[in-house]
């Protein structure tokens, strides 16, 4: 039998056996729900027993028995004159007289009396039902529905099963411990008794298989069997030696007690292990997971009952509903690490819940010193109990939670999670390295040495792509040894070497390990990641084509890479594959010695940092050109795609003119380039771009160049446009209807790199559907003719409003043309760059 149908095979057994499973409880459950419909007629008789304290102490009272004066604690000897002494007497007997309106005489003994009271029997009620048995029976559903979610999302996982097998044991110990009268047919408490003695073994079954399998129990698969013997034991030593369900001796009481306890300290005791003393992240990350979701389950529930009992408030009016929902969180803790593979998520949750937890606390212990002072200050004055003192700290609380919890979450960010590398100086360094580095090995080194530095790893590891599509080879090894590698290569058909280039984006070795997307060929991955010692993948790419692959090892720390350490890697990559580029066509023009062809390779470069093609964005058109007075010129434009998940793609315009022409007009274009593609990595505002790119530029250009640039936002959808100007002339607004106007910006306009303290604000405008946006350089304004006459503002103008209801490429072409025919042959002086947008 091949291995697909024998997975085949072996998946459907597991959904066969999960609805076979799932189907059993259910049944139990809709003879519950049957209960819960019959019990609003049932007979009330105003008053309950628990089996541990026996069937004639009464537990609680409430309606007509509360009226007539019995109470909790009372121990009733006869009803109606009948004595009796079992459960099933109470129940089965006829003692009580079960009509509606009837009275029972019962002889009570309170202390040392002995009374006799009249109680009215009643009906049960949907309300009483739902207040005594809905919560819980809501709650237990609850956890056996997030056991069956869990085993859906990953349905071949063993600790999925063992997962559902526990909630369901959960959820039916939960939900039928709480019925308003007896349940029908009775057999149904045996299997609810089962079920609470399979919970210990079934949680440290799932101890045994999850986070980590043990490797004891892996070895003697009979050890998972063990933990079922006591419970089954417990369970059959309670069929033989009680005459029913109510009346169990009371070591089989203990029993089960210490069972249970036993098996939650089992459990906490391998998870609190896991956490401190494991040497995989993975595993310390899930169960620090696991293990601030049990202590939290029990933390609210035991916070509400030393509140009741100190201070005689209650956070919840119903301590069984508090201790539920909060309950939930321990299936929940468990079922989100089985599901979760993305540890990013799952740590952001641990320092969450640090911080909350702490600031609770804060809050509790304010709240708890405030009820001391003030019982000392008034002695025995209800002061703190009022309303008023309520009300007046819960609108401090309202006031002051939030910067509390700031402040204390920053101080859990910055002692335990604080980052070993200061993320803007990184990416500094690393650029200034980069703008003087034209040899594409020293920029490789250089990459894979500073964040080998930076990030504190073990090893780094880049490969470039090999000669006639061989794959990609190791081209260069930071950290170790490169003869200690295996592997010298990855072969054109290598899996991981296919998901890198397949998903371009990074790789985590966690995620190969948990996914379930990559079970197939897991194997495989994991053996191509450890002959290169990586736990991190990512793609170097240039306008899509991938120039080579990062491979980066642990973190010496121990830690995890974050979304932070990704947010460098990447803006590092690329200012890195920028820089390859520019080696690149450097490179391949080197040997050209005249003028004429160092020109060609700047104005290579120029090009090469336009865009290929205008971006396709629903409901906007768009359209460029450029066209230098030399081989290479100073302007220069750039569209940046900002397009979160789950919302409309908005778009960034750049368009600019840097000081000089040749190749150091080229070189400080792709500078300047570079420096707003690293600021716009992080959708700032605009005016925080400019401002930021302003005192960047400042400190990396030479004195006496500037660059008069443009940076504009434009939302199709809302249609709106936000824009900045630092000395670049005034675009034309075209509105349909109206005639074309130069839109004025507000803040500063001076060039960029000139002064370093300007203030650039941000415009903002609507636009009207149909609304078209011109931008264009000041050579188009400054063009002249053979009479040394300038094209001018009037002109463009008038160019312009003569074609603004033409298409933007029409648009486009009519403006150059006009321009062109005015200045006939005459060779130009300045670059000529327009840019034609149209909302729809």
């Amino acid at each position: 039998m091949s291995a697909i149908a024998r997975r085949t095979e072996r998946g459907l057994f597991h959904w066969i056996g999960y609805g076979l499973f799932l189907t059993l409880i259910l049944a139990m459950w809709v003879l519950y729900a049957i209960n819960l419909a019959r019990w609003p007629n049932s007979p009330d008789f105003g008053w309950r027993t628990m089996y541990n304290t026996g069937p004639n102490v009464v537990a609680q009272v409430f309606g007509s028995a509360a009226e007539a004066g019995l109470q909790p604690s009372d121990k009733i000897l006869a009803i109606n004159g009948h004595p009796y002494s079992t459960f099933n007497e109470l129940f089965f007997g006829d003692l009580r007289r079960g009509e509606p309106g009837s009275l029972n005489t019962y002889k009570v003994q309170r202390g040392d009396e002995t009374l006799e009271i009249e109680v009215k029997t009643g009906r049960v009620g949907a309300a009483a039902v739902f207040t005594r048995s809905g919560p819980l029976f809501i709650v237990g559903l609850v956890y056996i529905l997030i056991g069956a979610l869990v085993f859906l999302m990953k349905p071949r996982a063993a600790e999925s099963w063992l997962f559902f097998q526990m909630t369901c044991f959960f959820g039916i110990g939960v939900g039928l411990s709480s019925p308003a009268d007896l349940i029908q047919p009775t057999w149904i408490y045996d299997l609810r008794f089962l079920s609470n003695q399979l919970i210990p073994a079934s949680m440290i079954h799932l101890a045994l298989k999850f986070p980590k399998p043990r490797r004891f129990a892996e070895q003697r698969p009979w050890i998972a069997v063990l933990p079922y013997v006591p419970s089954v034991g417990i369970f059959l030593l309670h069929q033989l030696t009680a005459e029913d369900h109510w009346s169990a001796p009371k070591l089989v009481f203990l029993l089960w007690i210490a069972y249970t306890v036993a098996g939650i300290l089992f459990f906490l005791g391998s998870v609190a292990w896991n956490a401190l003393r494991d040497p995989s992240i993975v595993t310390r990350l899930q169960s620090r997971v696991i293990f601030v979701g049990t202590i939290l389950g029990f933390f609210i529930p035991s916070l509400d009952l030393l509140a009741g009992l100190l201070w005689h408030a209650a956070i919840f009016s119903n301590p069984i509903v508090g201790f539920g929902l909060f309950f939930s969180l321990f299936p929940l803790s468990i079922g989100y690490t089985i599901v979760k593979h993305d540890l990013f998520a799952i740590d952001v949750i641990v320092r969450r819940t640090y911080g909350y937890v702490l600031s609770t606390a804060a809050i509790v212990g304010t709240y708890a010193g405030l009820v001391s002072v003030v019982n000392l200050a008034f002695g025995t004055s209800d002061t703190a109990r009022s309303p008023v003192f309520s009300i007046v700290f819960a609108l401090v609380v309202v006031f002051f939670f939030e910067p509390l919890h700031r402040r204390i979450q920053r101080f859990v960010d910055t002692t335990f999670y604080r980052q070993q590398y200061d993320y803007r100086s990184a990416i500094k360094r690393l650029s200034e390295a980069m703008t003087s580095i034209l040899d594409p090995e020293l920029i490789l080194k250089t990459l894979a040495g500073a964040v080998v530095k930076e990030m504190v790893l073990e090893n780094g590891v880049v490969l470039r792509p090999a000669p006639e599509g061989r794959g990609h080879e190791i081209a260069v090894v930071e950290g170790i040894d490169p003869q200690t590698l295996p592997v010298h290569n990855l072969p054109e058909d290598d899996p991981l070497l296919r998901l890198v280039r397949d998903k371009n984006t990074h790789v985590l070795r966690h995620d190969i390990e948990m996914n379930p997307a990559y079970e197939d060929e897991r194997a495989t991955l994991e053996k191509s990641l450890d002959a290169l010692s990586a736990d991190l993948l990512l793609p170097m790419t240039f306008k899509d084509q991938l120039q080579g692959i990062l491979s980066l090892g642990r973190k010496k720390s121990g830690k995890l890479f974050t979304p932070e350490d990704l947010d460098l890697l990447k803006t590092m990559l690329n200012q890195s594959a920028i820089a390859l580029e520019n080696a690149h066509l450097f490179s391949e023009n080197l040997q050209k010695g005249r003028m004429e062809e160092e020109l060609k390779i700047a104005h290579d470069i120029q090009m090469g940092m336009l865009p290929e093609a205008p971006p396709r964005i629903e409901n906007l058109a768009i359209v460029a050109r450029t066209i230098p007075a030399r081989e290479v010129g100073g302007d220069f434009y750039d569209f940046v795609e900002f397009n979160a998940e789950g919302t409309p793609a908005r778009l960034g315009i750049i368009i600019g003119d840097v000081s000089g022409k040749g190749v150091s007009a080229g070189l400080l274009m792709a500078g300047a380039r570079s420096t707003y593609r690293v600021l716009l990595d992080a959708d700032p505002e605009v005016s925080e771009a400019m401002n930021t790119a302003n005192k960047r530029l400042h400190q990396d250009i030479h004195k006496g160049s500037f660059i008069a640039l443009l940076y504009a936002v434009l939302d199709p959808v809302a249609r709106t446009l936000a824009l900045s100007n630092a000395g670049q002339t005034q675009p034309l607004l075209c509105v349909p209807g109206a005639d074309p106007s130069y839109i004025e910006t507000q803040g500063d306009t001076f060039p960029l790199g000139i002064v370093p303290d300007c203030e650039y604000e941000t415009t903002h405008l609507d636009l009207p559907p149909g609304s078209v946006v011109v931008f264009y350089t000041d050579g188009a304004v400054e063009a002249m003719n053979a009479q040394q006459e300038l094209y001018g503002f009037e002109r463009f103008l008038a160019s312009t409003k003569a074609a603004q209801t033409l298409d933007p490429p029409a648009l486009l072409d009519r403006l150059f043309d006009d321009i062109d025919r005015f200045v006939g042959g005459t060779e130009q002086h300045d670059d000529t760059t327009i840019i034609v947008a149209k909302i729809g």
